[in-house]
């Protein structure tokens, strides 16, 4: 049996105050009853997360099996992530990474690779283009899976494992107003 999951990752990809961000968002979504505020181990890749609470599908558009996500799914909770993070669809290969500025797709030169291990450990967030040059931010790039967008980056970020259905374009305007970035949404399945 495999999982989904769906992350919602700041455009902005260095929050000032990450750890206050997710304090904020946590609370926002608490008081909308989205998510329960009591950590559980109810994620699947880190020790404790947020189950959801009982409006949830307030954030949901309507057709997701709900009926499993509450009865048989125990990673069904929130992950908040603070730090350095490529968010990605799962471990599906990628089939391009395309420059922002010449359009040249990069995924056969092994320096964005090299790239993203420097950023996570600290780097600059500005990759430059082998192909023209142009430094342009990480975000900028498209990393996509037949042309479907499946990474993002960021020190802040939203996974809501297995919950049923797509969100609402309502609820995700809140949440970047709570935030104050646009967001990016990455769907993955492991």
């Amino acid at each position: 049996m495999s999982s989904g999951f769906v992350s919602i990752v700041p455009v902005a990809i260095e929050l000032e105050h990450p750890e206050e961000t997710a304090v904020t968002v946590v609370g926002w979504l608490a008081e909308k009853e989205i998510i329960i505020p009591r950590q559980t181990d109810c994620v699947l890749g880190s020790a404790f997360g947020f189950p959801p609470g009982p409006r949830y599908k307030d954030a949901l558009e309507r057709g997701g099996n709900y009926w499993y996500f509450e009865e048989f799914n125990a990673a069904n909770g929130l992950e908040v992530i603070t730090g350095r993070t490529v968010f990605h669809a799962g471990g599906n290969g990628l089939s391009a990474v395309t420059c922002p500025c010449c359009r040249a797709d990069i995924i056969d030169n092994d320096a964005w690779g090299d790239f993203l291990a420097e950023w996570v450990a600290g780097g600059t967030s500005h990759l430059p283009c082998p192909e023209c040059g142009q430094k342009s931010l990480l975000n900028a790039y498209d990393f996509t899976i037949e042309q479907k967008l499946i990474w993002a980056f960021s020190n802040f970020g939203l996974t809501f494992w297995n919950w049923p259905g797509e969100f609402k374009a309502g609820f995700i305007g809140e949440l970047e107003d709570v935030i104050g970035t646009p967001v990016k949404i990455v769907y993955g399945r492991i």
